[in-house]
């Protein structure tokens, strides 16, 4: 993902957050005019109708003088759902949306490229209206966030706001935001791309947009193993295995998805569990020990296992080695296989791999 960078206007916004002015419907972050629907149509929406059939209504309002001040109302903040652009806000408007009742939504806001977006997730019910408040944190940049309000203040509050045409959104998170959409339409790789986007966070990507949250990482690598992907399953297993990101470790789990994960589609098993998985039935680690079994899936990586230990051999000659905290880190990307094998299967449990190899299956 490309970074971007603040404009000399937008890196003013911390001293004097209204006086950029300009910025069309896709500026996100600037000032500009936002289109706003007739007000026959604004007035009929705040009876609040009950939605369509099928659906739960979404009111997405903006009030901002509460929380930040006169000082930033003028700025636009984009608005987001499953990934889909709603349109950009500015004090005093909301936006009524329309989405499926029983489904897991993502309402997420933001317009500055170094500041973390916001998200709210909520599963509605049918025939209901929900009320969400964007308000503005101050500090530099102005972050935008969101919260789930109760329907008395967010029917007092969209009383007092005028309700915007959808339009456009700013370029920044673009890429997470193409991940999400794709996401919530249940596509098994954007699922897995998007556990990766949240588990490791700005710090692999180097998108501040993208925060680091192990919860939504571990929904969505769980939904792309449901979905079939055996890079899901397979990465699903060591979360499992090692416990990570508050996942309570559980071995057996950790086989059964290594399992589905090592037969694949069409016959095409993925490498890493099959290496995970022999590992654990020559160990007898949550699964009947079985060296057999384990032996014939670490020998179909013969040339890969013998020619990495031979690599690795090389590497402990060198004077210079890797400092503890880089060394740790390697050791989450290895065992946690959210990196190709050939580049970042290398130390730490990979020598787990040959020296088991050489004590029990070596030829």
């Amino acid at each position: 993902m490309k970074k971007l960078f603040l404009s000399g206007c937008m890196l003013g916004l911390a001293l004097s957050l209204s006086a950029c002015g300009g910025g069309g419907g896709g500026g996100g972050g600037g000032g500009g005019s936002v289109p706003r629907q007739s007000q026959e149509l604004s007035n009929a929406t705040k009876l609040l109708p009950p939605p369509s059939e099928g659906k739960a209504g979404l009111y997405i309002f903006r009030i901002g003088v509460l929380r930040a001040g006169l000082v930033g109302a003028g700025l636009k903040k984009d608005i987001w759902i499953d990934g889909k652009c709603i349109g950009g806000s500015k004090t005093s408007t909301f936006f009524y949306e329309e989405v499926t009742e029983g489904v897991e939504h993502t309402i997420s806001t933001e317009s500055n490229p170094f500041l973390y977006v916001d998200e709210l997730e909520l599963i509605p019910e049918i025939g209901k209206n929900y009320f969400i408040e964007q308000y503005l944190e101050m500090g530099f940049g102005a972050r935008a966030k969101l919260r789930l309000v109760d329907e008395a203040e967010g029917r007092a509050r969209v009383l007092r706001a005028k309700m915007l045409v959808k339009g456009t959104c700013s370029k920044y998170g673009t890429a997470l935001r193409e991940l999400q959409a794709l996401a919530h339409q249940g596509h098994p790789g954007a699922q897995f791309q998007l556990a990766k986007l949240y588990w490791f966070g700005d710090s692999a990507y180097n998108d501040p947009n993208v925060p680091k949250d192990f919860t939504k990482a571990f929904k969505w690598l769980q939904k792309s193993a449901d979905g079939g992907l055996a890079k899901g399953q397979s990465n699903l297993g060591s979360v499992y295995q090692y416990g990570f990101g508050g996942v309570p470790k559980d071995e057996r789990r950790a086989v059964e998805w290594f399992q589905k994960a090592a037969q694949g589609n069409m016959g095409m098993g993925d490498t890493v569990a099959q290496l995970h998985l022999g590992l654990m039935y020559i160990t007898g680690e949550g699964v009947t020990r079985d060296q057999q079994k384990g032996c014939e899936l670490l020998r179909l990586h013969k040339g890969y296992l013998t020619q990495q230990d031979k690599i690795h051999e090389q590497l402990r000659t060198i004077e210079f080695l890797p400092t503890s905290k880089w060394h740790d880190e390697l050791f989450l990307l290895k065992v946690v296989n959210f990196v190709d094998i050939s580049s970042g299967m290398a130390a730490s449990n990979f020598q787990d791999f040959v020296d088991t190899y050489n004590n029990y299956c070596a030829e």
